[in-house]
């Protein structure tokens, strides 16, 4: 009987639901884009933007703010037209 027992329950258990586990191709979604595991993106939320990172939570997909801002860059206007720049470069390194 304890055989039969045994097989019977390994029976059962081989056929119940196992919980649900996040495949490796688990993507976030923003802006109508996907993004993988561990990617930055800059989202915009109702308190502007936010540099965020897609991470796993419990087998779902979320968002992780890493910045309450995101980077920004800001251009310097040249001083020279890019010519005359050129230029300037090319005789100082001959005056060298």
């Amino acid at each position: 009987m304890g055989k039969l027992t045994a097989l019977t329950l390994l029976l059962i258990a081989a056929t119940l639901p196992t919980g649900a586990t996040a495949g490796p191709d688990c993507r976030c979604r923003a802006e109508g884009q996907f993004f993988n595991q561990g990617d930055l993106f800059c989202i915009r939320n109702g308190d502007g933007r936010r540099l965020v990172r897609c991470a796993m939570s419990q087998n779902v997909t979320t968002w992780d703010v890493v910045e309450d801002s995101c980077p920004t860059v800001s251009l310097t206007p040249l001083p020279l037209a890019p010519g005359k720049l050129a230029q300037a470069m090319l005789e100082d390194r001959l005056d060298d």
